[in-house]
């Protein structure tokens, strides 16, 4: 019973909020209107679209987000494996344990990084060719 009740109150709250809501719409465009404004912008997007994009700024950018990225990638690998290495080296056997458990997710972690930027490379460089 308890609960028929607070479905009651909720469907009663639900249905005064939908009474609350606006139910006119006001369109100040009419469909033509919009086709046609529509039709303007793509237009004007269209008029110099080939002065935009530089492709050697485009590869300037590439090859320093490239370059930025494996450095940070390189940093956090070395200080993550320095710390599990002075932790194996001072931990005691349980701590071992768990260290040795700890470097699969490191290796194939530091697997990912490395072989995402190795596959960025070669895209870049074939899509250079092109």
């Amino acid at each position: 019973m308890k609960h028929l009740k607070i479905i009651f109150l909720f469907l009663f709250f639900l249905s005064i909020m939908a009474l609350m809501l606006p139910n006119k719409i006001y369109a100040t465009h009419t469909a033509g209107e919009i086709i046609t404004e529509a039709g303007g912008f793509i237009e004007q997007g269209k008029q110099g679209a080939d002065d935009k994009i530089d492709p050697e700024n485009l590869k300037n950018m590439s090859n320093t987000l490239y370059n930025i990225l494996l450095v940070v990638g390189i940093v956090i690998a070395v200080i993550v494996g320095l710390i599990l290495g002075i932790k194996f080296i001072l931990g005691s056997v349980e701590e071992k344990a768990e260290i040795k458990a700890m470097l699969i997710p490191y290796i194939i972690g530091c697997i990912v990084v490395f072989g995402a930027f190795t596959i960025w490379q070669i895209v870049v460089i074939l899509l250079q060719e092109m």
